[in-house]
């Protein structure tokens, strides 16, 4: 009789244990569903380095909360490639992919920053572009800030001008209007507002320190600020475009040999 006794108050105790077990899980399941979404929204990565490329003058951009750029812009620090200066490393930046620039037929623009012979990061400041001459044959050193223009889907060599050649192309007898380049490119002003160091995880170091014993140095700067330019039509093949304003933030990855910059 007591072993009967025992076995029924064991199995009273087993049912209600799971019982309570049931209710637990089943309270679990009615919490709001914004509890979940609330604590998935704290754990949202927001990268304080996103590159992004939007048409206006646009102040406080959180790129963390845009849904679509306008375009891109992409920037290196590299050397220059100048004959005049081997030793010159330069800021490179340009704009492309966007459809006005596309239909005006111009695949990308940009311009390059001399900076010398030491690591090319750019620093906060002004760059605005002097109107040169892109056809001399003169040997002279070239300007610490030069446009760079590139059509769609053609050669883009002498496709753009400034003042000093429009002058000269329609003073001469040689070359008729027919044959002008397509483009005057009539300004351009880059305006960095903020420079920061990017901070580099353990792979990105070790590849770092493996370039260093090689003699390159490198990293990366984040760079933001906005870039204005105007191009006119020239040629019978141009198009205007601008002036227009970009706002743009950008990994500008940088690498130099500085021993070959003694």
């Amino acid at each position: 009789m007591n072993y009967i006794l025992k076995a029924v108050s064991l199995t009273f105790v087993c049912v209600f244990l799971l019982a309570c077990d049931n209710s637990e899980v089943s309270d679990a399941d009615d919490l709001p569903e914004e509890d979940f979404i609330d604590d998935q929204a704290e754990v949202v990565y927001h990268d304080p380095y996103m590159e992004f490329c939007l048409q206006g003058t646009r102040l406080d951009v959180d790129p963390n909360t845009l849904t679509d750029d306008d375009c891109i812009f992409r920037t290196e620090g590299r050397n220059r490639a100048d004959l005049t200066d081997p030793k010159a490393n330069a800021f490179f930046a340009n704009i492309s992919d966007f459809d006005a620039l596309e239909q005006a037929g111009i695949d990308s623009f940009g311009i390059n920053i001399k900076l010398g012979p030491q690591a090319p990061k750019i620093e906060t400041g002004v760059y605005s572009v002097v109107p040169y001459s892109v056809l001399s044959t003169e040997e002279k050193p070239l300007p610490n800030v030069m446009a760079h223009l590139h059509v769609v889907d053609g050669d883009s060599l002498f496709n753009a001008v400034m003042k000093p050649d429009v002058e000269k192309l329609k003073q001469s007898g040689f070359v008729t209007p027919a044959d002008y380049p397509a483009y005057e490119i009539v300004s351009a002003t880059l305006t960095v507002t903020n420079v920061e160091d990017i901070p580099l995880d353990e792979d990105e170091k070790e590849s770092q320190e493996l370039q260093a014993k090689m003699g390159m140095l490198t990293g990366q700067q984040y760079v933001k600020g906005t870039f204005t330019f105007s191009i006119k039509k020239f040629g019978p093949n141009g198009s205007d475009f601008g002036p227009e304003t970009f706002t743009f933030g950008s990994r500008n990855d940088w690498a130099y040999f500085p021993e070959l910059h003694k």
